[in-house]
């Protein structure tokens, strides 16, 4: 008799999360962009307790391709990339009707005054200082989703 395989980290997760962690869309992938492999993997460990899967990519290009084979419910973006600015992303992002429903994070290590600011108007649904509130975050982020995703919907029923 075959042993069965191993749950991964996120469906156990999915299995015992609290039921306001998880919501009613199945789709629960957050693309973690970071050109740190570090940060995203610590991204990952904060997020995937809380019932998210994490896609992972380290530069702008590495997110494009990423969104040719996922829909993510949310993006965590770095604002500092080695082939650009993430709020150009975000910019894109915001482009595609496709990505509506999408949540938006821009994280950074600079506070330097105005970028909260500029985060927004790129279309970012929220700015973040490094080093992030673990305890916090994930929580966070899934209010952002739900948020989002409300408003989706309600403009979608309005039309």
């Amino acid at each position: 008799m075959e042993e069965p395989e191993p749950e991964s980290r996120a469906e156990h997760a999915r299995r015992f999360a609290p039921a306001q962690a998880l919501e009613t869309d199945p789709d629960r992938s957050v693309l973690v962009v970071d050109d740190h492999r570090l940060g995203r993997r610590l991204m990952a460990r904060v997020l995937e307790p809380a019932g998210f899967d994490t896609v992972e990519a380290g530069s702008l290009q590495e997110a494009a391709d990423a969104l040719t084979r996922h829909r993510p419910v949310a993006v965590v973006l770095d604002r500092c990339l080695p082939d650009g600015d993430g709020l150009e992303l975000a910019r894109r992002f915001r482009d595609d009707p496709r990505l509506a429903a999408c949540a938006i994070v821009v994280c950074s290590a600079s506070d330097r005054g105005g970028e909260h600011e500029e985060a927004i108007r790129a279309g970012a649904d929220e700015y973040v200082v490094k080093p992030i509130d673990t305890r916090r975050f994930a929580a966070m982020l899934a209010e952002l989703v739900a948020r989002r995703q409300r408003a989706v919907r309600t403009a979608s029923r309005a039309r």
